[in-house]
């Protein structure tokens, strides 16, 4: 009787999600205004490489435009990661027919 090894490697494929760094600039343009302008900077080493659930946040915003999500809330430099909200569900077929996104902040682990 042989006795066989065998690795359980993690999916490569599961979805890590994806992660924003918040960021604010202000500036000033003299004698004609003060501008400041919030922003959010996909971080790729720390997010999905690519999958249905992360095309899926990117396809709502090709879609639906930026409207939808509120980023003057930020921080700047603080880490952000959109969070699914589902608004209206069928209810029959609990089939979700309205959702939106949020942007929730990701508390950074200091060890």
């Amino acid at each position: 009787m042989s006795l066989i090894s065998v690795e359980i490697k993690e999916d490569e494929n599961k979805c890590k999600g994806l992660f924003f760094r918040g960021k604010i600039n202000s500036y000033y343009i003299e004698g004609k205004k003060i501008v400041q302008a919030f922003e959010i900077n996909l971080l790729k080493k720390m997010s999905c490489k690519g999958c249905d659930q992360c095309y899926g946040f990117w396809d709502y915003y090709n879609t639906c435009g930026t409207e939808d999500i509120d980023i003057t809330e930020i921080k700047h430099g603080k880490i952000y990661s959109p969070k699914f909200i589902a608004d209206i569900h069928d209810w029959e077929t609990n089939i979700v027919d309205e959702w939106h996104y949020e942007l929730e902040e990701i508390l950074e682990n200091k060890s």
